[in-house]
């Protein structure tokens, strides 16, 4: 699933003229300011501008024609070429953005000037350090989940940022939540022209195209808040998020890598990973209320009434399990509750009920944050 955002202004989309036709230009798609490389922030970037900054035209229009649809609208095919790099759109059709080629439909739109095909469909980018991604350090615990920001930092020298790109890889430990995927909060809906976040199998994507029409851009700041990704907490230990590249040419895919882009410019910000601490949960058996103390008659009719009258579930299943079978049954664990407390029944296992400690027997069962327990 993705999560994409595209701005209202888009509507008064641009139609530019076509150039002067040749016979079979070999071109790779998308490569819109004919360099010999697809890079899709870039290249949309060159478009806009070309629309609406007075910027140089595209050397083929061919290479423009995201979509394939005959006819170069400048706005929309960018935004045909973003979502295809950034948003899991559909794929560029032949020649493609791998393989220079001619159009195998024959297409009069033509190229001015024969675009380089020397290259390859990405290049490496020059460092500057006068910008930097990271990505926040969090703690929690095994069972629950987590927000992590992708955060950008623009020094007071530097130029305005148009565009940014970047991926987050993580190691076992961790799930990425698709349906937690959002843009941040430095972006709202009328400054960008484009924004999206795309999940994978070992991390995340992302990319933000500021809205060209209205001049907005990334100004001078720290701690820029990007995007956002809920992440599912699964054995203790350190995962690492190291910002990194997502895809490879050879899978017929964009490699998805950290750029930012700046008075026609990309560069390579500045990186710092971040990580999780994922820590076992602590708790008090029997404190199913989560309220930081056992009380047998109040926590034994409260997993009553989450059993049977659909009232709150228990905070911690872990405490809730008061006979530590590794399961959870209302009756049975309140009976042992209740037996505890008024019969002289055995104390509930370990960590017990006056001491907050882990479970010391392995299971499923979740457990969040208790209160007298963090």
């Amino acid at each position: 699933m993705t999560v994409c955002r595209v701005s209202i202004m888009l509507l008064g989309c641009f139609l530019c003229s076509s150039a002067i036709a040749q016979d079979g230009p070999e071109f790779r798609r998308g490569d819109c300011d004919g360099n010999g490389f697809v890079e899709p922030l870039l290249d949309s970037y060159f478009l806009i501008s070309s629309a609406f900054s007075s910027g140089p035209a595209p050397p083929c229009m061919e290479a423009t024609d995201a979509d394939n649809n005959g006819v170069a609208f400048w706005i929309i095919d960018s935004l045909y070429l973003m979502n295809w790099a950034f948003a899991g759109g559909p794929e560029l059709d032949a020649p493609g953005p791998f393989e220079c080629g001619i159009d195998p439909e024959g297409g009069d739109l033509g190229c001015d000037s024969e675009p380089s095909c020397a290259g390859g469909a990405t290049r490496t980018f020059s460092e500057d350090l006068d910008y930097t991604l990271s990505v926040e350090d969090v703690t929690g615990l095994a069972g629950s989940t987590v927000t992590v920001a992708v955060l950008l930092e623009v020094a007071d020298r530097a130029d305005e940022v148009v565009g940014v790109t970047w991926s987050v890889c993580h190691e076992p430990g961790v799930t990425v939540e698709t349906e937690g995927l959002s843009i941040g909060s430095a972006i709202d809906e009328t400054s960008d022209q484009f924004s999206g976040v795309l999940a994978g199998v070992s991390g995340w994507s992302g990319a933000i195209l500021m809205n060209l029409i209205t001049g907005a851009t990334l100004g001078s700041g720290v701690d820029q808040e990007l995007a956002t990704a809920e992440y599912s907490l699964l054995e203790t230990g350190v995962t690492v998020l190291e910002i990194c590249t997502l895809g490879s040419t050879e899978d017929g895919e964009f490699p998805v890598r950290p750029a930012v882009i700046h008075s026609g410019f990309a560069s390579r910000p500045a990186l710092l990973d971040g990580s999780i601490t994922i820590e076992d949960p602590v708790f008090k058996r029997g404190d199913v209320d989560g309220n930081g103390q056992v009380f047998s008659i109040l926590d034994g009719l409260y997993l009553l009434e989450w059993g049977f009258t659909l009232g709150p579930p228990p905070f911690c299943f872990d405490a809730a399990d008061a006979d530590d079978n590794g399961e959870v049954f209302p009756i049975l664990d309140a009976i042992t509750i209740f037996n505890w407390g008024f019969t002289g029944g055995p104390a509930p296992p370990d960590p017990g009920a006056f001491e907050c400690g882990v479970d010391p027997t392995e299971d499923d069962l979740p457990c969040e944050a208790i209160s007298g327990c963090e």
